[in-house]
C-alpha cells in the first residue's frame, strides 16, 4: 500500500516520495507527505506536513534529516517531534499527523537535494522515506548585492569620501 502511496505524490501536488529499503518497521507506516512551498524557496519556510500509523503508543519521536545535492552533505538535523512539531507526546495509536516548520536560509544553494527522513519511535527506527526536493532561488536572490557592489564610509568624518558595504 506504501508502494502506491509513494508513487501517488506527483511532482505538481508535491514531492515524490519513497520508503527506505526495510522500511517502514512493523506498526509503522508513513501515509502521505507534503511540502510547502513545492518547490522550496531559500529565505522562506518550508512546511512538512507527514500523515502516519502506529499500533502502538509512541512516548517520544523524532526525525533524522539528511539533506544532500549530488551526493554532497549540505544539511544535518535531529528535530524533537515532540518539542519542535505539533505533535504532543505521548502518541496514541492510530493515525496522526505532524507539522515541521523550518526556515531555508538564504545562501543555501539552489538545486535539487536528495533527502531522507529517519523516524525513531521511543529511540528506535520506526520508518524512513527519500524525497527528492528542487530549491529554487527565493524572493530575494534577485535583489541580493554581489561582493564589489559596495559603498562604504572609509575616510574620517568630514572628508567626504564615502563607500558602503552591503552583503546579505
Amino acid at each position: 500500500a506504501l508502494a502506491a502511496l509513494a508513487g501517488a505524490a506527483g511532482a505538481e501536488a508535491g514531492p515524490e516520495w519513497r520508503d527506505c529499503e526495510g522500511f517502514p518497521r512493523p506498526g509503522y507506516a508513513i501515509v502521505s507527505l507534503d511540502v510547502d512551498p513545492f518547490p522550496a524557496q531559500t529565505g522562506k519556510a518550508l512546511v512538512v506536513t507527514a500523515q502516519a500509523r502506529t499500533e502502538g503508543t509512541v512516548d517520544s519521536a523524532s526525525v533524522f534529516v539528511d539533506a544532500r545535492v549530488r551526493g554532497i552533505p549540505l544539511w544535518e538535523s535531529d528535530i524533537d517531534l515532540c518539542r519542535q512539531s505539533s505533535l504532543s507526546c505521548p502518541i496514541a495509536p492510530g493515525e496522526f499527523q505532524a507539522v515541521v516548520s523550518e526556515h531555508l536560509p538564504i545562501f543555501a544553494p539552489p538545486g535539487d537535494y536528495d533527502v531522507t527522513l529517519t523516524i525513531k519511535a521511543d529511540g528506535q527506527d520506526a520508518a524512513c522515506v527519500q524525497l527528492a526536493l528542487p530549491v529554487h532561488p527565493g524572493p530575494f536572490a534577485a535583489g541580493r548585492r554581489r561582493h564589489g557592489d559596495a559603498r562604504r564610509r572609509i575616510a574620517p568624518e568630514g572628508e567626504g569620501v564615502t563607500q558602503e558595504m552591503y552583503y546579505i
